[in-house]
């Protein structure tokens, strides 16, 4: 039985666009006991007409928050954990490593 889920995109990601607090409600229905945000960070994603501009650029401080205000509300019923999934582009190497720090 799986218990965990640790890659979740809410709508911090631009591939979702579901509040993470639907996600923390859905993840405590199926019986997970632990889930983890991971949510996209992903410097110099090429330019695509069909996607807005900086796609892939997380507002970490108000990820965080968010992340840190259900992990408390639903603290009783399961562990949340953060993360961010960042883009491997040589050139975003020094950006990615500020980002972790």
């Amino acid at each position: 039985m799986i218990t965990s889920d640790f890659h979740m995109h809410s709508s911090f990601s631009t591939d979702s666009d579901t509040p993470m607090e639907e996600m923390v409600k859905a993840a405590i229905d199926k019986g997970l006991t632990s889930i983890c945000f991971t949510e996209h960070n992903d410097f110099d994603f090429p330019s695509d007409p069909s996607l807005p501009p900086d796609p892939f650029l997380l507002n970490v401080d108000s990820y965080l928050y968010e992340l840190l205000r259900v992990k408390e509300r639903y603290a009783d019923k399961i562990g949340i954990f953060f993360g961010i999934e960042i883009g491997l582009q040589k050139s975003c190497l020094r950006k990615n490593i500020i980002l972790s720090k």
